[in-house]
């Protein structure tokens, strides 16, 4: 799947990444490093996705 397409499609605008993600998926951390990071707690992180 085009993961950036899929993101624009549905006008996705920030992402969390958490353990309930890690543990239910492979969280590709490489493809977040293009999105800021606006901020993190623990094990959570929140993304800024930009068009």
């Amino acid at each position: 799947a085009d993961a950036p397409g899929l993101l624009a499609k549905y006008g996705v605008e920030y992402v969390v990444v958490g353990p309930l993600e890690r543990n239910a998926v492979k969280v590709n951390e490489q493809f977040f490093s293009r999105y800021l990071l606006v901020g993190e707690i623990g094990e959570y992180r929140l993304f800024k996705i930009t068009q």
